[in-house]
């Protein structure tokens, strides 16, 4: 078993069997909304977008953690990162840049006395590695056809380590969360420089977990939010969701998905079915006797229903009132209390509508938010998540005159993005007694094509004249 460990801010330096390299990965668990960004001659740690007022909070979030002077590629985890390499600009020699700088910088003087590390390596071998804390400094040379790491928590001592990389992707990706390093937490970025003959300059960005390899995103992230109390009829879901997710130490981003069960958003506008109250009509009963369904219920399923479209042993296929067509009118009576039944919420855009604003205005970021239902599919056995409201994105994503990969112009294509991320969601959101009804969405890389705040679910469903089975 392997033992997790938080080593803050993480560097490595030295030889593999293909080149040299300098890695560095930022670990945080107060300040993840950052990003290593490549420039032609030099990586710089900075704020996510939307999150760039965080160097107020700290002014040591934001840095050069990579610079290249000739041959040269310097590491650090901060401001000195420019200093050493001025230095060795100037002719300088590497052991000495990087110990008259750590000297003079010091240590960081904030609430954890956090260590300033750095190295160096050159396209000839020459590696160093150095740390100043509150009560030493450190400067070693790393040996030729070996590596070594350093950390600013923990591992404050240059150890020897096993590094493999064949150029600087894969070095920032190992530092990242491979060999000796996937032990240790909180990953957020990670770049590196590796040469052979010259430097090259790779980083990746997680956020926190969706992996960003030079700018394309290669992953999303399904977070589910546990500390959603029982709703009650007229709780406020928004301020609910934003409690909860403070509660679990989480955050929201920039471009993040909340999807949101109807039976949360059903409970708090107080839409139930007292199935007591209902008399059956002789519609009901006719149905009831066919399908073999409790009378109250069919009653309640003709309510919600614009149009009855088939029955059968068991089953009720109708058209809701707000245009689904889906089994019994999306009444359903599980996770309410017996007696009661629970229909799709009246006009699921608008509630996904007032939550995404008042969570917009909390919390000052962009979000999207799309209602969930659970559905079977014609001709297929097993129900999935949909979407049924959504606000802030298009559910359609028109990918017509976009080519494919073999240069073919695509003419129809248009994919159901907002089912796609109901769908997920299901999958830690559970359909029994999980207890999860938000789940956010973390990492795609659509968001800012399809926004729009005021998108609707209509588009997802298709126009009766174009329904072949109707």
């Amino acid at each position: 078993m392997v033992n997790e460990m938080y080593l803050g801010r993480i560097l490595a330096v030295g030889s593999t069997e293909s080149g040299k390299f300098v890695a560095y990965r930022v670990s945080s668990r107060s300040f993840p909304n950052r990003m290593a960004k490549s420039f032609e001659d030099r990586v710089s740690i900075i704020p996510t977008e939307g999150n760039e007022k965080d160097v107020f909070k700290n002014p040591y979030i934001a840095y050069n953690s990579i610079r290249i002077v000739e041959d040269v590629a310097v590491v650090s985890n901060g401001s000195h990162t420019d200093i050493i390499a001025d230095k060795i600009a100037s002719g300088m020699n590497i052991r000495d840049s990087i110990a008259l700088s750590l000297l003079s910088m010091d240590y960081e003087k904030d609430d954890f006395n956090t260590p300033r590390i750095a190295g160096a390596t050159t396209l000839n071998g020459d590696s160093y590695i150095g740390i100043v804390t509150h009560e030493d400094l450190i400067v070693q040379k790393v040996e030729n056809g070996t590596s070594a790491y350093i950390s600013t928590y923990e591992k404050i001592r240059p150890e020897v380590v096993e590094f493999n990389a064949n150029n600087a992707e894969e070095a920032a990706q190992f530092i990242m969360d491979q060999g000796k390093f996937k032990e240790f937490t909180n990953p957020v970025t990670s770049a590196a420089a590796f040469g052979k003959q010259k430097w090259d300059l790779s980083s990746i960005w997680t956020h926190p977990q969706s992996y960003v390899l030079n700018g394309v995103k290669m992953s999303v992230e399904l977070i589910a939010i546990k500390k959603i109390p029982l709703i009650k009829e007229n709780d406020d879901i928004a301020s609910i969701i934003i409690n909860a997710i403070e509660a679990e130490n989480l955050e929201i981003y920039n471009e993040d998905v909340l999807v949101i069960a109807e039976t949360a958003v059903a409970k708090s506008e107080g839409n139930l079915i007292d199935l007591k109250s209902l008399t059956p009509t002789k519609q009901a009963v006719e149905i009831s006797e066919i399908t073999g369904k409790d009378p109250k219920i069919v009653e309640a399923i003709i309510r919600e229903s614009n149009e009855i479209i088939k029955i059968g042993p068991n089953f009720i296929i109708s058209e809701t009132k707000q245009g689904f067509v889906c089994a019994n009118a999306g009444i359903d009576e599980s996770n309410v209390e017996l007696g009661l039944a629970k229909p799709i919420p009246i006009n699921p855009d608008r509630s996904a509508d007032y939550i995404r604003k008042k969570i917009e205005n909390i919390t000052e970021k962009k979000v999207a938010v799309i209602i969930s239902d659970t559905q079977g599919r014609p001709f297929r056995e097993g129900a999935v998540g949909v979407s049924i409201g959504i606000s802030g994105i298009d559910p359609i994503w028109n990918r017509q005159g976009e080519k494919d990969l073999y240069e073919k112009e695509l003419q129809t294509t248009s994919i159901a993005v907002a089912d796609e991320l109901a769908s997920a969601a299901s999958i830690v959101m559970g359909q029994a007694d999980e207890g999860i009804p938000v789940v956010i969405v973390r990492g795609i890389d659509y968001f800012k094509k399809l926004i729009n705040t005021s998108a609707t679910i209509k588009p997802i469903i298709r126009p009766k004249k174009y329904d072949i089975f109707r």
